[in-house]
């Protein structure tokens, strides 16, 4: 994975490193010079800098490290890696692990695995063969006896959001419904954990809305579990979202949920029983799930009960058996 940044992606690829391991398979992680994940990676893993995917010096270093390793797959996250990768493999099969609606160079990969239902059937009818793209969603560590906690609201209640802040995470619509909120004269106040390009736009529409004082930017946060301990609700308001490793971390810390009806979502919650769901774009409709939430005791028993034992099948120690089974099939009739 060759991203400089921190996001979902990343942690997927964190993720796919533990399970891969976890199965019993050797790991060589290959990662950007400039990662942020240098620090927090574990296993046997080299640091290549490239300064993009036609990077010549970059692409010399990855076809001797493939030759020198001699990998039965590699896997990889984010199209410069899925272009690179194809580029340095030589005869190496490369599974290309499809994280976004973005198709040009996954396209190229031998096989491709799909967080998500709806992207795996847009991937196929662009024409990408249905034998080789396969189904596996993103997974999360479920820590030792961990424990349902019953959500009880703050006296000052505190709604969360976690994200880049970018214009298809829909921060703007989650602003505009705390703004309701507020005319209503609805007692709140509001995190936002994350950074992006769309930062200060954000607190320009912060300072609109006069929500200075109701609304923290906390910027990147090193502990989302921290971040989870602070908060009351937590929203999910994408105007896109393949996946969304963030309700399974609300699922998890017994947060209540209230998401945008985007593809990636829809295939996780159960609208009514683990989470609430606005209709994309509508911030009114998100307001008015959003008051209902905050006056609602029972409402938010009830979802986060019916969360906490969902997440349960997206444990890692679950999802690794999955990668496996897939990479065993393959080495099968790769070998046969």
């Amino acid at each position: 994975m060759f991203t400089t940044r921190l996001g979902g992606l990343e942690q997927a690829f964190l993720d796919y490193n533990e399970a891969i391991k976890l199965a019993g398979i050797e790991v060589v992680s290959i990662i950007h010079s400039n990662s942020p994940l240098i620090p927090i990676t574990s296993n046997k893993s080299y640091k290549i800098f490239n300064f993009s995917k036609h990077d010549p010096i970059a692409l010399f270093k990855l076809q001797r490290l493939v030759k020198r390793e001699k990998p039965d797959f590699i896997i990889s996250h984010g199209n410069r890696a899925h272009y690179m990768m194809k580029k340095a493999a030589s005869m190496i099969p490369v599974i290309g692990v499809l994280h976004t609606f973005s198709f040009n160079y996954i396209k190229n990969c031998n096989y491709v695995i799909s967080v998500s239902r709806e992207m795996r059937m847009q991937l196929i009818k662009e024409g990408y063969n249905e034998s080789k793209i396969f189904h596996i969603p993103n997974m999360i560590r479920l820590p030792k006896n961990i424990k349902y906690i019953p959500p009880v609201l703050a006296v000052l209640p505190t709604i969360g959001l976690i994200t880049r802040i970018e214009k298809i995470k829909g921060v703007d619509i989650f602003i505009k419904a705390l703004s309701i909120l507020k005319l209503q004269k609805v007692k709140f106040q509001a995190k936002i954990a994350g950074e992006g390009n769309e930062g200060e736009n954000i607190r320009r529409l912060i300072i609109k809305h006069g929500l200075e004082k109701n609304v923290q930017m906390l910027g990147w946060v090193k502990e989302p579990q921290e971040f989870y301990k602070q908060i009351d609700i937590l929203t999910l308001p994408s105007r896109e979202e393949p996946f969304g490793i963030v309700i399974l971390e609300g699922f998890l810390h017994s947060k209540p949920l209230i998401v945008s009806n985007v593809s990636g979502p829809m295939e996780i919650v159960e609208a009514g029983k683990d989470a609430l769901v606005f209709e994309n774009e509508n911030y009114v409709e998100l307001a008015k799930l959003l008051d209902k939430m905050l006056s609602d005791q029972q409402l938010l028993k009830k979802l986060t009960e019916n969360g906490f034992n969902k997440v349960k099948l997206y444990d890692i120690n679950i999802i690794s058996k999955k990668i496996l089974t897939l990479l065993s099939e393959l080495h099968d009739q790769k070998s046969s």
